[in-house]
C-alpha cells in the first residue's frame, strides 16, 4: 500500500543519511590519524660558551649538547676564528701555531643516541711572552633538519700564558 512503500521509502533515506554518516566519521578519523605528525625537534647548544685555559693545559673541551638522545648520528660543522691560531690556518698564513683540533678539523659527529660530543684542542706551549689570546668555536651548519641551533652557538676560549705574567720592558 501507499502508505507502507512512503514508510519504507522514508526508512531508506533514514538508512542512508546513517551510513552516509557513519562512513564520513570514519573517513574523518582516518584523515585524523593518517595526518602527517610534527617531526620531533632537537635544540643543540654548546654547553661551555666561555671558558679559560693556559698553553701549557694538556687540552681544551669544548661539549656540545642535544635537548634530547639524537635518533640517529648527527653531523655538527663548526669553525674556529680568534686571535690564537690553529695549525691550518698558521701554515697557511705563515705563522706559528697556538692549538691543533683532535680529530676532524671542521666537524664533529653526534653519535645515535648520545647527548654530548666533545671537541677537543690542545694547546701548544711556546716560550713568547704575549697577551691572551682567543680561541672561537662557532657551530656552523647541522646535517639534519630536525635540529635547531641554539641562539648563540658560540665558546670562546681565553688562551693565557704559562706562569699568567707578561713583562714589557
Amino acid at each position: 500500500t501507499l502508505k507502507g512503500r512512503l514508510n519504507f521509502t522514508n526508512m531508506k533515506k533514514s538508512l542512508y543519511s546513517i551510513t552516509f554518516l557513519v562512513v564520513m566519521a570514519v573517513f574523518s578519523l582516518e584523515l585524523t590519524s593518517c595526518k602527517d605528525d610534527e617531526p620531533e625537534k632537537f635544540t643543540l647548544k654548546v654547553s661551555n660558551p666561555t671558558q679559560a685555559a693556559k698553553e701549557s693545559d694538556f687540552s681544551i673541551e669544548i661539549e656540545i649538547s642535544l635537548d634530547k638522545p639524537a635518533p640517529e648520528d648527527i653531523t655538527v660543522k663548526f669553525k674556529l676564528t680568534g686571535t690564537a691560531y690553529d695549525d691550518v690556518r698558521a701554515q697557511a698564513e705563515n705563522e706559528y701555531a697556538d692549538f691543533e683540533v683532535d680529530g676532524d678539523y671542521d666537524k664533529i659527529v653526534l653519535a645515535k643516541g648520545e647527548t654530548s660530543a666533545t671537541i677537543k684542542l690542545t694547546p701548544y706551549s711556546d716560550s713568547d711572552l704575549e697577551d691572551d689570546e682567543t680561541i672561537i668555536v662557532t657551530l656552523t651548519e647541522v646535517k639534519n633538519a630536525n635540529v635547531i641551533l641554539d641562539s648563540s652557538p658560540v665558546s670562546t676560549v681565553t688562551l693565557g700564558q704559562e706562569d699568567g705574567m707578561i713583562v714589557y720592558l
